[in-house]
């Protein structure tokens, strides 16, 4: 994002809808610290997109080893 581009600030039922989440899921991670980052402005909670986006790759997980932990062995079937 450029510095003269506006912040793009979504409301819970925007990120959820973006995060195919529940509402009650987005305020689950509020209350646990372990969502994105938000703004609180008096009683309205937004989400500013760009810190939705830095949370999103934070938690991205390479599937490079078929998921399995370094070391971990895969149970015979």
């Amino acid at each position: 994002m450029h510095e003269d581009e506006p912040a793009v600030a979504m409301s819970e039922s925007e990120l959820a809808r973006r995060a195919n989440v529940s509402i009650a899921v987005l305020r689950k991670w509020r209350r646990d610290r372990s969502g994105p980052r938000y703004l609180k402005l008096g009683r309205l909670i937004r989400y500013l997109a760009r810190d939705v986006d830095m949370w999103l790759e934070e938690h991205a997980v390479d599937g490079g080893s078929r998921g399995l932990a370094p070391g971990a062995r895969r149970q015979h079937e």
